[in-house]
């Protein structure tokens, strides 16, 4: 009897004490964001392909580096063209703006047919396009929960991505 007053007792006072303790979460820094959510790509990508480990240990590796490079490029032509007011931009300046994110671009797809090249012997093409479209739709749902979010946003319609 006296065992379970005790125990009682114990558990009551982890509870009574769990919010005192408990601290706020600080935001993640953009890397460590970027991680997360390539790490939870990863883990869909596992699951919707059955992959295995060690199919994983080569993949993983190819994918973290294909990300960090169309995501920088991506942040470099969001950065370049809202930064700058196209009212007060000349031609010439408007025009270097745009060759420089065709640039980019074709960056991005050389990244994209190397990150193909890299895991063509360890998937098969459909596979491969399966992580594109995974990728994809990752990505728009992240977008639909930030825009959702965003109190401008509230009660419009957003296109939901499947």
């Amino acid at each position: 009897m006296i065992k379970i007053l005790v125990n009682s007792f114990m558990v009551i006072t982890l509870f009574l004490s769990l919010p005192l303790n408990a601290q706020p979460q600080k935001p993640l820094k953009p890397k460590n964001v970027q991680m997360a959510m390539i790490d939870a790509t990863l883990s869909e990508i596992q699951t919707a392909l059955s992959l295995t480990e060690e199919q994983m240990a080569i993949l993983r590796p190819a994918y973290i580096l294909y990300q960090k490079r169309v995501t920088r490029l991506n942040a470099d032509n969001n950065r370049q063209f809202n930064r700058v007011r196209v009212d007060t931009l000349t031609d010439e300046q408007a025009e270097k703006l745009l060759k420089e994110s065709i640039t980019r671009s074709r960056q991005i797809i050389a990244a994209k047919e190397k990150f193909n090249a890299s895991i063509s012997t360890l998937l098969t093409p459909r596979q491969i396009m399966r992580i594109h479209q995974i990728d994809s739709s990752f990505r728009h749902r992240i977008r639909d929960i930030y825009d959702a979010r965003r109190p401008g946003l509230k009660g419009k319609d957003n296109i939901k991505h499947k």
